[in-house]
């Protein structure tokens, strides 16, 4: 299994994430709440130890605290990363998260639209495919979502398809809940309670 997720910022209220199979590349859950970032990390945490340590790779253009929260305290084993080339020295960086920027915007949601067009059975979440009716081009040349609208769902499902290269083809098993290894130096007893299944939408 492999998600991305769109973090709440500039335009936008709302964090999601959007769970794919890595065999099928269909939509098996989806996130989206409007807490505060803590919350976010924990449930994205949740999602990826049940479907097998799965491969999470969060924007982090507005906020980098999730993807933070997920590498140095929680010890997430399976992130996406980034390389970046240094303008100087020619010398390659990696960093955890993924960011939408002029270079990679247009190619994320080129592809989306490709999957959306020639394999729509791939979208299962009727909420992702309401926001591709109202996601169109600006007066500029824009692609986003229509005034008043929102389009959180159509870009952490397009960052999601974008970086599933680093996640293995083979099958996997969602986790028995009882399965699911949290550490526990990592949570206070609130934890488990802080996992609302309300925002979850198993599909």
């Amino acid at each position: 299994m492999f998600f991305g997720g769109d973090t709440a910022g500039e335009g936008s209220d709302k964090n999601t994430a959007t769970v794919i199979d890595n065999t099928t590349e269909k939509i098996v859950a989806t996130l989206e709440q409007e807490k505060d970032e803590t919350s976010y990390t924990i449930q994205v945490y949740c999602l990826g130890m049940y479907y097998n340590q799965a491969l999470i790779g969060l924007e982090t253009n507005f906020s980098t605290y999730p993807t933070k929260m997920l590498s140095e305290v929680y010890e997430y084993p399976n992130l996406y990363v980034r390389e970046k080339e240094d303008d100087y020295t020619g010398q390659l960086y990696k960093s955890y998260g993924f960011e939408t920027n002029k270079k990679t915007r247009p190619i994320i949601l080129a592809n989306f639209q490709r999957i959306m067009n020639e394999e729509t059975s791939k979208i299962t979440d009727i909420e992702i495919l309401r926001e591709g009716i109202v996601f169109i081009k600006n007066e500029k040349g824009r692609p986003e979502a229509q005034q008043g609208c929102h389009d959180d769902r159509i870009m952490g499902t397009a960052i999601t398809y974008y970086i599933s290269d680093q996640q293995p083809k083979v099958k996997q098993e969602p986790m028995k809940e009882n399965e699911v290894y949290m550490k526990e130096s990592s949570f206070d007893n609130d934890f488990y309670s802080d996992f609302d299944d309300d925002e979850i939408t198993p599909i």
